[in-house]
């Protein structure tokens, strides 16, 4: 729209431009504001080019955020004028001025309708495009079977017939049980069928034709049933087999997101239809080369789609040949990689290759975000348990993860471990062994040593481990065994990480000769806490911060 011509519109637009402050601004808007309300009131005298460029004025305040409460009848108004100049106006003033509840509304709606079923296709366009913005009830009632004639009727350029689906949709959506779905439905799906040969310039994107449109009718695609006729089957996959080999990776940051937007669809489209091993081989081997680029968008939508393969088919072997690049997405800056990296491990994990990405996952836990651990820990558990080659790995795997991230551990992870040994006499004594090598540390973590269950289980494991030597020996083994484990309740105690310990139920497993050992009593325990400066309370035999 040429404003040019309109000198009184463009001395104020720039009087508003040049004000120094808000307060010049709104001096200068009242001022304008009283100038339109004077005119409005001598309508008669307003020839239309007047009455058109004050309503230009009222909707530049209006967007400057300005109430303007006024001439909303002279934008109305213009809507029935005969000449496009002036109806354009109308109809974008009105839009932006006025909503679906507007009492003037119901003023245009004759003017509106007679636009819509007349022959002038600019007129068609203002009233489709005025309607589908700002459309109510009362519009859909009047105008829903005008505009369902004109989308379906093939005398209308496509252009035409393109504003009345969206005006439609509005007043659907709006107002549902008003629009005839059912009658009109099969005949809409027709509209499906009609090409159009050529494709226009202003639908191609970065040599990409109409990318939008591709995406939503992959999409469209996956509600329905797979397919089952052959020769649709056929023709459909020979359509996603062009788009999958002929996307790669270019320079172009625009073409890539469009070229990949299109692709990663037809990606959930293969998976929808449940393709062949060979196909889905393929998929697999593209997605491997995109989890290795530079660009972090495509690497995150590489791990989160071949996750989801993984969900959907059998193509777990495949996936494995890039299990190195996907441990090496673990340590990428972006965490949100890392967490789609930590999911695509935890799923194509099995027998063959668990003690490798377990492992991987304990060595990525020193350094992993805190934000992480408590999920990468709680994964690499239930993968240890799930795939274990045997169960002395799987206790190895459960005391790294104590030692790693013991605050992140939590306790159903340790009452599974001991339920494990407890039920397997055998391998009892490797787990107090490799219990001890660990309470042998300078620092261990209170997960250790907190819980009285943990404890009885290594103090008896270990009590029964000794039984074949001198007592002499058991007594010595116990009893050394038991100091390391008093030190490490007391350092808990005195630094406020233990809540509540049980000394008469650890004191009845260790035994007397343990007491008088290592003074296992109310009076160590009192001395303990005093030189070290803190408050304890023993009551009933129970230690209590």
């Amino acid at each position: 729209m040429a404003l040019s011509g309109m000198r009184g519109l463009s001395v104020f637009i720039s009087d508003i431009r040049n004000c120094q402050n808000k307060e010049q601004e709104r001096l200068r808007v009242d001022k304008e504001l009283g100038n339109v309300r004077t005119r409005f009131k001598n309508e008669k005298g307003l020839s239309p080019y007047e009455k058109k460029k004050y309503v230009w004025k009222m909707l530049y305040i209006y967007m400057l955020g300005y109430d303007v409460d006024f001439g909303h009848m002279e934008a109305v108004s213009l809507i029935s004028a005969p000449k496009y100049p002036e109806k354009q106006v109308g109809y974008i003033v009105t839009s932006c001025l006025l909503n679906e509840n507007h009492d003037f509304l119901r003023l245009a709606i004759n003017t509106v309708r007679n636009d819509i079923i007349g022959r002038n296709e600019t007129f068609q366009c203002l009233a489709l495009t005025m309607v589908g913005n700002i459309g109510g009830r009362e519009f859909a009632e009047s105008l829903a079977p005008d505009v369902q004639k004109l989308l379906i009727s093939s005398s209308y350029r496509p252009l035409v017939r393109k504003k009345a689906a969206l005006c439609l949709l509005r007043l659907y959506r709006k107002n549902p049980d008003v629009v005839n779905v059912d009658g009109w439905a099969d005949r809409m799906a027709q509209l499906l069928d009609e090409r159009i040969l050529d494709i226009p310039q202003e639908y191609t994107y970065y040599g990409i034709p109409s990318p939008w449109l591709q995406v939503k009718t992959m999409r469209a695609l996956q509600y329905f049933p797979t397919v089952e006729d052959p020769n649709t089957r056929r023709s459909l996959f020979e359509v996603l087999q062009r788009i999958l080999m002929g996307t790669d990776v270019v320079k172009n940051v625009n073409k890539n997101n469009a070229s990949h937007a299109v692709l990663f669809e037809a990606l959930a489209l293969v998976m929808h239809l449940d393709a062949e091993k060979e196909m889905m081989s393929q998929c697999v081997a593209l997605l491997g080369k995109f989890i290795a680029v530079r660009e972090p968008n495509i690497r995150y939508l590489g791990l989160e789609n071949m996750t989801r393969m993984l969900m959907v088919t059998d193509v777990q072997d495949i996936i494995k040949r890039h299990q190195a690049q996907i441990i090496t997405s673990l340590k990428d800056p972006d965490i949100s990689i890392r967490r789609r990296a930590l999911d695509l491990l935890y799923g194509m994990c099995d027998v063959s290759n668990a003690k490798d990405i377990v492992e991987e996952l304990l060595q990525y836990l020193s350094t992993a975000d805190f934000a992480m651990r408590e999920e990468l820990s709680l994964k690499a558990a239930i993968l240890a348990e799930k795939f274990a080659p045997d169960l002395s790995w799987y206790v190895d795997v459960i005391l790294q993860l104590i030692d790693k991230a013991g605050d992140f551990v939590s306790d159903d992870i340790w009452f599974r471990v001991v339920q494990f040994v407890t039920n397997n006499e055998d391998l009892q004594p490797y787990a107090a062994a490799k219990a001890r090598e660990y309470l042998d540390k300078p620092a261990i973590h209170e997960t250790m040593v907190k819980d009285e269950r943990i404890l009885s289980f290594l103090i008896k494991t270990k009590d029964s481990q000794e039984r074949g030597g001198s007592k002499f020996k058991v007594e010595l083994e116990v009893s050394n065994f038991a100091q390391i484990l008093l030190r490490e309740i007391v350092l808990l105690v005195v630094g406020k990480k233990a809540t509540v310990i049980n000394l008469p139920y650890l004191g009845h497993l260790l035994g007397g000769r343990v007491g008088k050992s290592v003074g296992f009593s109310k009076e160590n325990i009192e001395r303990t806490s005093i030189s070290c400066g803190k408050e304890c309370i023993v009551e009933c035999g129970i230690l209590v911060l």
